[in-house]
């Protein structure tokens, strides 16, 4: 399939204009000097010739561009699509970030803590609380466990105990309720595992925790996207209970006062040795902005990868555009040599081919911002919901509008320059001598 399309695409891209070649009369080419001789009589071409405040070299340029218009459609569709694209993939990107953002604010923690063995839970949170700036300590347990796929293949996670009362735990609740004290063998389930295996509330699963096989009834399904959304949600209790952790825990999470990376590692350092003033040695410690880029890099190659696309879309329109930009340097042979005949400077017959690319290069980003909002919306909608089986909290970025017009400027500039250097290298007698 991709060595016909390969084959085929630019053998149907061809076809059109080499059937309007092949119907130009013998007169019609010898006649033809390719400046296209209906210039003028549209309306379009009557507005712009309607400006004349500007500097001669850019209204020039201005009329210039629009002298082919089914040339200057297919230049700008492919600098457009260009800009759709890379706009779009930096959307989806920053739409990724703002649903990890939402998403992980269900861990209200700052700092968790895990220790190298189980200890008495009032003894952990006792040491936690008594180091300055921690403002809440809650001991949680955490369980690899594995649940049997209706194919049977195995998903590999975790469940997570969940404390009673506790304050870190807003879980996003798609169905059914959250978790309530006097709840036994209750579980808050992944909604991609709901959803892949068709679990509904009031359905009954088995996970295998430390080779034993325990059965949960569903109570809701919650929107989680860590350890690539294979975790679920107990009650703490329940989980210690059958791992035979009662009163004593491994893992801990606290809030703190100061907030931010340095403030927290500060507060891990405190922290360590504190805990192990106390003969309680931590194995391992992680704070919420560590947590937070664990989870992006999950979906960092998938936009990394489509940010890919859409530079070679940029580049492949550039490459559009040089190619126009050198036809109307074939073109307009005879207008360069009057041009320079009558005075004019290389750099200003460079200038206006330049300004020529630039205007392209601006109208192609004022066509695919408006075009790049509704794209993007949908896209994250539909990426959304194949990866993490909810549409994205959208989050259309100014920055990156910004940024594709300064990039698009730079391309249409270097794609101008050769084919502007060729026109001033062109002598007068060639030009005039031109046919």
């Amino acid at each position: 399939v991709q060595a016909a399309i390969g084959f085929f695409t630019p053998l149907l891209a061809a076809l059109i204009p080499v059937i309007g070649g092949a119907r130009i009369s013998a007169h019609q080419a010898i006649s033809n000097y390719g400046l296209g001789g209906k210039f003028g009589r549209g309306w379009f071409d009557r507005l712009i010739g309607r400006i004349r405040r500007l500097p001669r070299p850019l209204t020039l340029s201005l009329r210039n561009t629009f002298r082919r218009k089914a040339r200057v459609a297919l230049t700008l569709l492919s600098l457009t699509i260009g800009g759709v694209m890379f706009i779009m993939v930096l959307s989806v990107g920053s739409s990724f970030r703002n649903t990890i953002d939402v998403l992980l604010s269900d861990f209200g923690f700052d700092v968790l803590v895990v220790f190298d063995r189980p200890h008495r839970v009032e003894r952990l949170v006792e040491i936690g609380e008594s180091v300055p700036g921690v403002t809440r300590v809650e001991v949680w347990d955490i369980q690899s466990a594995t649940m049997e796929k209706k194919s049977g293949e195995e998903i590999n996670g975790q469940l997570w105990g969940v404390p009673d009362g506790s304050q870190l735990f807003t879980p996003r609740i798609v169905s059914g309720r959250n978790l309530l004290p006097e709840d036994g063998r209750a579980i808050l389930l992944n909604n991609k595992i709901a959803v892949d295996e068709g679990v509904q509330v009031g359905d009954v699963v088995t996970m295998t925790v430390g080779g034993r096989e325990l059965t949960w009834t569903v109570v809701g399904t919650i929107l989680n996207i860590n350890n690539n959304q294979s975790d679920s949600f107990v009650p703490y209790d329940a989980l210690a209970g059958e791992v035979g952790n009662v009163n004593r825990a491994s893992f801990v999470m606290m809030l703190t006062e100061q907030q931010g990376a340095a403030a927290q590692s500060d507060l891990i350092e405190v922290l360590r040795e504190t805990y192990i003033a106390n003969r309680i040695k931590p194995a391992y410690f992680q704070g919420a902005g560590e947590f937070k880029e664990q989870i992006s890099t999950q979906f960092d190659v998938i936009t990394y990868l489509m940010l890919m696309m859409a530079i070679l879309a940029a580049i492949v329109g550039s490459l559009g555009l040089m190619s126009t930009m050198s036809i109307n340097v074939i073109e307009r042979g005879r207008e360069i040599g009057v041009m320079r005949a009558i005075g004019a400077t290389s750099l200003s017959v460079a200038g206006i081919f330049v300004s020529e690319g630039l205007l392209l290069g601006l109208l192609s980003w004022l066509f695919s911002v408006p075009v790049s909002y509704p794209g993007a919306m949908a896209f994250s909608n539909v990426l959304g919901q194949e990866l993490i089986e909810m549409a994205l909290d959208f989050k259309y970025p100014i920055g990156a509008v910004v940024l594709w017009l300064v990039i698009i400027l730079v391309l249409s500039a270097l794609a101008s320059l050769w084919p502007a250097l060729r026109a001033t290298k062109v002598s007068v007698r060639e030009s005039l001598a031109y046919e």
